[in-house]
């Protein structure tokens, strides 16, 4: 097989894992349309991403309140398949720490908070809670907040106790901004931004701004919230794309492998979305003996498609 159709192929296998749903939006009046892809919502607000031609005042993801929307988009996020979107919020998240240590939580919202240490009867208390009752997570973290501000070494506690007695009694007060991060078991622990990664940072604090500089309401809080969650969760899922692609294209090479020395065939398998389900047609390329095993392995991959014209993209020597 000649190399341009061998790059032509695996461009084919790649694209298809990156095909993603998206369905037209309007508003209630019906003047104003758009294409997106649902990413989370609640009863009073929806987050969608617009596709790469058609960003919304320079930002990937747009935050629309419920209510605005056309009656038919509304009726949509009672959808099966709106809900399922919807739960990929929910979905466990892997974050990359500075010191390249890895934690899994699922970022929830914002916050800021001040932290006072200080030392009284020979102990060391850190918002008047004794240092070594608090969780083993703030144990972990505090002594980087004090080496993040002071510019000092603490690599133990012992090291933490010096530095505690050259306050001298007197307290000593650091405000952090962070995140609030859920644990799998439901914990949740206010993270400070300067422990994660640049790349990971640059995931979950473009909206941090605007969030600190508004006094917000309840209600502003909660949209938020909302609109973090779907920026965290969306970063996530492009990591989880990016991987993927590396693998499809591990896999690719092996599959060129296989019809090149005559196993198996190439085939282009065109699939239509199942009934009721959103989306466009798609172009499958898979390796099988003959048609009916490519339109199956075509189906094993988008059970919510249906196999359309199967083509025969090379022949077997």
């Amino acid at each position: 097989m000649p190399q341009l159709h061998c790059l032509l192929t695996i461009c084919l296998v790649l694209l298809q894992t990156q095909v993603a749903p998206k369905k037209e939006w309007s508003d209630k009046s019906g003047n104003y349309q758009f294409s997106a892809i649902l990413v989370a919502f609640d009863s009073n607000t929806v987050v969608l991403k617009s596709t790469e031609k058609e960003r919304m005042n320079g930002h990937e993801l747009i935050s629309i309140p419920r209510k605005d929307l056309s009656e038919v988009d509304q009726e949509y996020l009672n959808s099966k398949e709106a809900v399922d979107a919807n739960l990929q919020l929910d979905k466990r998240q892997s974050w990359t720490m500075r010191d390249g240590s890895t934690v899994v939580g699922k970022i929830v919202d914002f916050v800021r908070k001040d932290v006072t240490v200080q030392r009284r009867r020979d102990r060391i208390y850190v918002n008047d809670r004794l240092f070594s009752n608090l969780p083993e997570v703030y144990q972990k973290i505090f002594p980087k907040v004090v080496e993040e501000f002071e510019k000092v070494s603490i690599p133990t506690e012992k090291d933490l106790e010096k530095w505690v007695l050259t306050l001298r009694g007197k307290p000593k007060t650091f405000q952090c901004e962070g995140v609030i991060l859920e644990f799998e078991n439901g914990d949740e622990y206010a993270i400070p931004f300067f422990l994660f990664s640049e790349s990971d940072l640059k995931a979950i604090r473009p909206s941090w701004e605007q969030w600190s500089a508004e006094k917000a309401d309840e209600e502003q809080k909660r949209e938020h919230s909302l609109y973090l969650q779907s920026q965290a969760s969306t970063y996530q899922q492009n990591v989880q794309n990016q991987l993927a692609v590396q693998q499809q294209m591990a896999v690719a090479q092996l599959q060129l492998l296989a019809v090149n020395t005559g196993a198996v065939d190439l085939w282009e398998v065109y699939m239509y979305p199942a009934q009721g389900v959103y989306g466009y047609p798609i172009n499958v390329v898979v390796t099988a003996r003959d048609s009916s095993q490519a339109s199956a392995q075509a189906i094993a991959r988008n059970p919510n498609y249906v196999v359309g014209p199967v083509k025969k993209l090379s022949r077997r020597r």
